[in-house]
């Protein structure tokens, strides 16, 4: 804008002025060629230097205007630029306002949390921190941890700032209680009891279908008879795929079968069951031979004796029945024979 005036205008004007003009001039002409004369040829002289003259203020017009759309574009660009600038500061503005509150809880928290220990304090003990810190630097081995060290790896080489069961037990805590009450076995000693337990332990292992647990038969109840035929001692022969669901896949290594990879709960194949079972059956008519032969020349003519004794004695007493039956009989006749001699 320029003494008043907007170059909108200015182009309007400048306009309606060309067109008047060139109307002017065109009608000067149109006379001019019907009779020539002087005057005639000054006025569209006049007119044709007048539409020259605002021509070219029309396309200065057109150049400022156009300047003016340039600028207007900058300041549209501008204008876009603040109002994403202002959506930024707002949204800033919301998360400083949800921080604030965050903020305002955490500080109202911790002071409620002050407030309360204010109130206990006076049935407390009151410790200065510099006593602890210089406590925990005459017990601790090291105060910090080694350079690049990240919380999870292992402390190879140091120890925690924290005092070991051994400098607890030589601390005025352990005095005057009793040693058992403070002393633990440490995990290797544990360790070493567990390996020298009886069976009734749990003994956990890796199966085909993941971990299998061991447990123990258990005792029998006091005054429980055994089953017939079965001695104290005698072991039990357990079935194919009870000794697999016990040991899993070892049990094959165990009897020379090497068993293909097999997936987990994917079922062993019937063919190594079957070379499983032969080899159990033939390691029990081992077994049989061998408490056979331990028994010894006297213990194997001692039951041919018993077996030859009971023979005899069934012999024995089918020759007393068949005397038995004989006087049974000589009765009978003599009987018959009292009867008739009475008639």
């Amino acid at each position: 804008m320029t003494g008043g005036t907007t170059i909108r205008e200015k182009v309007e004007i400048n306009l309606n002025e060309h067109r008047f003009l060139t109307y002017k001039l065109l009608e000067a002409l149109s006379h001019t060629s019907a009779n020539v004369n002087p005057a005639m040829l000054r006025s569209t002289n006049t007119y044709f230097d007048l539409v020259v003259e605002k021509d070219k203020q029309l396309l200065h017009s057109i150049k400022q205007l156009n300047k003016h759309q340039a600028a207007q574009k900058e300041l549209d660009a501008i204008k876009a630029q603040i109002a994403d600038k202002e959506q930024k500061i707002i949204r800033y503005a919301k998360e400083l306002r949800s921080g604030q509150q965050a903020i305002s809880s955490v500080l109202a928290k911790h002071r409620r949390t002050l407030d309360q220990c204010a109130q206990d304090a006076p049935n407390k003990v009151k410790l200065a921190p510099r006593d602890v810190i210089a406590y925990a630097h005459k017990i601790a081995c090291t105060t910090s941890a080694p350079a690049n060290w990240q919380p999870g790896y292992p402390m190879f080489g140091f120890m925690p700032p924290a005092p070991t069961p051994e400098m607890m037990r030589a601390g005025v805590l352990s005095r005057g209680v009793i040693e058992e009450t403070v002393t633990k076995e440490n995990a290797y000693d544990a360790f070493k009891k567990n390996q020298n337990a009886s069976l009734t332990s749990v003994q956990p292992e890796r199966g085909v279908d993941g971990e299998i647990v061991y447990k123990s038969l258990g005792t029998a109840a006091d005054g429980s008879e055994l089953p017939p035929g079965w001695k104290g001692g005698d072991s039990v022969e357990l079935s194919a795929e009870a000794l697999v669901k016990l040991r899993g896949p070892s049990v094959f290594a165990d009897h020379g079968i090497s068993l293909p990879h097999l997936q987990p709960n994917q079922p062993i194949p019937s063919e190594y069951m079957d070379m499983l079972r032969a080899s159990l059956e033939k390691q029990n008519q081992n077994k049989r031979a061998a408490a056979n032969d331990d028994e010894g020349p006297n213990a194997k003519k001692a039951r041919e004796d018993d077996t030859a004794s009971s023979s005899s004695s069934d012999q024995d007493g089918g020759s007393e029945s068949e005397e038995e039956s004989e006087a049974e009989k000589e009765k009978i006749r003599w009987s018959l024979s009292d009867d008739s001699d009475s008639d």
